[in-house]
C-alpha cells in the first residue's frame, strides 16, 4: 500500500518513468515484509549505499575512513555493479537460488527484477533472497559476523519462502477463461400490417 502511494507521488514528477522492477514489486508486495519492500524501493531507485560511496564520508571508530572493499568477498571495491551482480560470493549464492528456481543461472536483468519474462514465484524468491543476502552483508560490515555462510543464507531464504503459497503462479496469473460466445438475439419476424 505504502509502496503504491510512493510510486504515485513519484509518478507526478515530470519526466519520471517507473522501471519494470516497480511493476514486479507491486504484483508481489503482499508476499513481502515491510523491510523487504523498503529494500526494493531503495533498489529500484538506486539508493543502496555501497562501500565505494561510504568510503568518501564514513569513518570507523578510530576516525579513519572506511575501506571501499566489499565486506563479503574482500577482494574488490564494492561498486553498484559489484554489489548487484559481480561479487563472487553473490554469484555462488545466485547459482544456489537459481537451482531452487530450477534454472541454470539468472541474467543480470532477472536478478535485478528488470526482466519481463520472470514468473511470480521466481520473482518472490529473488526478492527475498536479495534481502537476506543484503542483511548478511550488513552483519559482516557491522562485525556481527566474520564471513558469509552460504548454507545459512540459503536456509534463511527457504524459510522466508514458506510464507508463499505453492500455487502462487496461478494466484497471480490465473489462467484466462475462454471468451464466452456472444449471444446473438434471434431474428423475430415482423408483423407488417397493411391497411
Amino acid at each position: 500500500m505504502v509502496y503504491n502511494i510512493l510510486i504515485k507521488k513519484r509518478g507526478k514528477l515530470r519526466g519520471y518513468v517507473p522501471n519494470i522492477g516497480h511493476k514486479h514489486i507491486q504484483k508481489i508486495e503482499k508476499y513481502l515484509t515491510p523491510e523487504e519492500r523498503n529494500y526494493w524501493w531503495r533498489m529500484n531507485h538506486n539508493i543502496i549505499s555501497t562501500k565505494r560511496t561510504e568510503h568518501k564520508y564514513k569513518r570507523d571508530k578510530n576516525g579513519n575512513l572506511t575501506t571501499p572493499q566489499c565486506p563479503v568477498c574482500k577482494t574488490a571495491v564494492e561498486t553498484k555493479e559489484h554489489y548487484n551482480y559481480e561479487c563472487p560470493q553473490l554469484a555462488t549464492f545466485r547459482q544456489n537460488i537459481a537451482t531452487l528456481a530450477q534454472s541454470k543461472d539468472f541474467t543480470r536483468d532477472t536478478w535485478m527484477l528488470q526482466s519481463t519474462t520472470t514468473d511470480p514465484k521466481t520473482t518472490i524468491l529473488i526478492a527475498k533472497a536479495r534481502w537476506v543476502f543484503h542483511c548478511e552483508r550488513c552483519n559482516i560490515d557491522h562485525h556481527s559476523s566474520k564471513r558469509l555462510h552460504q548454507q545459512i543464507v540459503l536456509q534463511r531464504t527457504k524459510k522466508r519462502m514458506t510464507t508463499v503459497p505453492p500455487d502462487i503462479n496461478t494466484i497471480l496469473n490465473p489462467p484466462k477463461k475462454p471468451a464466452k460466445p456472444k449471444k446473438i438475439p434471434p431474428i423475430r419476424p415482423t408483423n407488417q400490417h397493411t391497411t
